[in-house]
């Protein structure tokens, strides 16, 4: 029985981009995902895989990609997941103001429903 000839593993899983806010911080944070899975097309066993970065890393402000990538022995074709990890820094001052003025449009919305946008 040939099982895969030249045939690339499946992507069975494989993380989201994700979104880091960290207040207050010294610019640079853990962050943890799943591992990224691959499975043989014939037999759906899972097939060993190398990523650029594995899970908990450290990433510093900005936007950074991980790129995992999984092979058949005996096969030129790969398989690869790949995602994005966006670190932003935000002051405790932002947060508080950002709560105040929410708290303050339901207020406003309260006495005067008539008022779509509020500015100030």
């Amino acid at each position: 029985m040939i099982l895969a000839v030249n045939t690339a593993p499946r992507v069975a899983l494989c993380p989201s981009d994700i979104d880091i806010i960290m207040v207050n911080g010294n610019g640079a944070t853990d962050v943890t995902w799943e591992i990224p899975e691959f499975r043989h097309p014939v037999t759906d066993e899972v097939v060993p895989s190398v990523c650029s970065q594995n899970p908990p890393a450290n990433f510093t402000r900005g936007r950074s990609t991980v790129q995992c990538m999984a092979y058949l022995y005996g096969s030129s074709q790969t398989a690869v997941c790949e995602f994005t990890v966006t670190v932003e820094r935000k002051l405790r001052l932002e947060f508080i103001l950002k709560r105040f003025a929410d708290q303050f449009l339901c207020y406003k919305a309260l006495i005067n429903p008539n008022i779509s946008t509020w500015v100030f």
